[in-house]
């Protein structure tokens, strides 16, 4: 079997590969994206695609950086704004409100972005009694998992004030 030393990004830079981006489909373009890495025509027809998804993906798994314009876009569907908060590490105003309009994804943004309750996803998870109860649910998990913690703290404060008095 052959192998080939070809270098698809470098080809890319070079000129020696060229096509017009505006032929190819927004998941070709994100594929290619992930293939070569960022280049900034990649970026604008992700931008100009408008897709929720193909935004928090190139975000995520291209850029691996918060992009103002992408979380924008992302924001225009729940589980997207959910995935670019989740996937780039952390929570916003932005990505919240618009996760939280969907019960299954306001359950996750607060479980596994915000890694506490928060006022925003609880009135997301409302609507429908499933993900209101399990939302539930995990909140007195969260809260007895804290009080444990809290607990263990005082106790190695007593232990060590114990040991320093003498």
């Amino acid at each position: 079997m052959k192998t080939s030393n070809f270098d698809l990004s470098s080809a890319l830079k070079d000129g020696v590969i060229s096509f017009n981006i505006n032929d190819l489909h927004p998941d070709d373009v994100l594929a290619l994206a992930r293939m070569t890495g960022h280049h900034d025509q990649f970026l604008d027809a992700i931008i100009a695609s408008n897709s929720p998804s193909l935004a928090a993906s190139y975000a995520v798994n291209v850029l691996n950086a918060p992009h103002p314009i992408l979380e924008k876009i992302a924001c225009k569907d729940a589980y997207s704004a959910y995935s670019y908060a989740s996937g780039i590490g952390g929570p916003s105003d932005a990505t919240r409100l618009s996760a939280s309009k969907s019960p299954s994804s306001a359950l996750s943004y607060a479980k596994y972005v915000d890694k506490e309750p928060h006022t925003v996803t609880a009135q997301g998870v409302l609507q429908t009694e499933t993900y209101r109860e399990d939302y539930r649910t995990w909140v007195s998990e969260s809260t007895q998992q804290k009080k444990a913690m809290l607990d263990s703290i005082t106790q190695y404060r007593e232990v060590n004030e114990l040991l320093n008095a003498r």
